[in-house]
């Protein structure tokens, strides 16, 4: 009994460590990545133009788009972590946390936005596929401007 307790202990946490040995993005995680990611910041831009001295009730609309587009994120990254770096999986999660700090406290969301902005910036042009580079460099420029550069 304990045997078989050891070996499906052993054999969960192997197919949980999966995603940590992804290597280089796939077509498909590229494809699923870039396709995420760039609803990330099509979220937030198709809600409008803000005020000129926006309120916090301004923001809203905003953040409703910004939450709605982390849905279903962990089973994406489960079904899609092994086709992609483990960087690429880290910088969404980043980013959706700092979404879920920003509903408590806006003042508190720079810190996992600002780590969200680090780790999209490791999209390497030698390495990555073109729409996994080029969605990495919207969402850095789009965290730059929510955040700004520290």
């Amino acid at each position: 009994m304990s045997r078989k307790i050891v070996l499906l202990s052993v054999l969960s946490l192997g197919l949980c460590a999966l995603p940590a040995f992804a290597g280089d993005f796939d077509a498909d995680g590229a494809t699923v990545w870039a396709a995420r990611v760039n609803g990330f910041v099509d979220s937030f831009q198709n809600v409008g133009a803000m005020p000129e001295n926006p309120k916090p009730e301004d923001f809203r609309p905003a953040f409703r788009a910004m939450k709605q587009s982390c849905e279903g994120l962990t089973g994406e990254n489960m079904k899609y972590g092994s086709h992609m770096p483990l960087w690429a999986s880290q910088a969404e999660s980043e980013y959706c946390s700092g979404v879920n700090v920003f509903a408590m406290n806006p003042h508190a969301a720079g810190k996992p936005l600002r780590a969200a902005v680090k780790t999209f910036s490791k999209a390497d042009p030698a390495k990555d596929p073109p729409e996994v580079v080029a969605a990495a460099g919207r969402m850095v420029e789009y965290l730059t401007l929510l955040v700004g550069k520290k």
